[in-house]
């Protein structure tokens, strides 16, 4: 009995599942996604990303030219914004159907981005003022999916603008250097 595509699809979401329940991110770390040695690493060391990978690489690859831009992306998945106005009347701006699996992950991972330091914070706290919240969870979604969309396409690493990253590295050396220095003799203890 051949398996059908479903069932192939079903069986890869158990084994990335089961290899997230026993050490973290450990079964991305080996695999080859990317197929020209670029590896998950990508999706992988990022902030607000972190559980991004495994369910939403299954749903959508890694091969963003299958899409061709990331507005066909989202409306694929069924979570691009609707522009439904006549006479100066807005319309229902109902989501459309698309991949509810997708969907349900992008929210998730939104509320869960809502509550780090991320770029996605402030985003998600100014349009809850304007629009709510289920409407505001549903724009970051999409602006979440644009940036996976983007960092699969041009296969680079995810830097959040909301983070200082040279002042994470100086806090998170200092120590070492001081105590470097110290032992050389550049410096000279302070408690001395």
């Amino acid at each position: 009995m051949n398996p059908t595509g479903n069932d192939v699809l079903r069986e890869e979401r158990q084994e990335i599942q089961s290899g997230f329940a026993g050490s973290g991110h450990d079964y991305l770390r080996g695999k080859d996604c990317f197929g020209k040695g670029g590896g998950c690493a990508t999706l992988i060391h990022t902030t607000a990303l972190q559980t991004i990978p495994a369910m939403l690489l299954v749903e959508i690859g890694t091969d963003m030219d299958a899409f061709g831009s990331a507005d066909r992306l989202a409306s694929w998945v069924g979570i691009c914004p609707g522009n439904n106005e006549s006479a100066g009347k807005r319309q229902s701006g109902h989501v459309r159907k698309g991949n509810l699996y997708v969907r349900r992950l992008l929210c998730e991972f939104a509320h869960a981005a809502s509550r780090t330091q991320s770029v996605f914070k402030p985003k998600l706290q100014s349009l809850v003022v304007r629009r709510g919240y289920k409407r505001a969870i549903i724009a970051i979604g999409h602006k979440m999916l644009r940036t996976i969309f983007f960092i699969l396409k041009r296969r680079e690493h995810y830097r959040d603008s909301a983070t200082d990253y040279e002042a994470l590295s100086v806090q998170r050396n200092a120590p070492r250097w001081i105590k470097a220095l110290t032992k050389l003799g550049f410096i000279t203890p302070a408690n001395a």
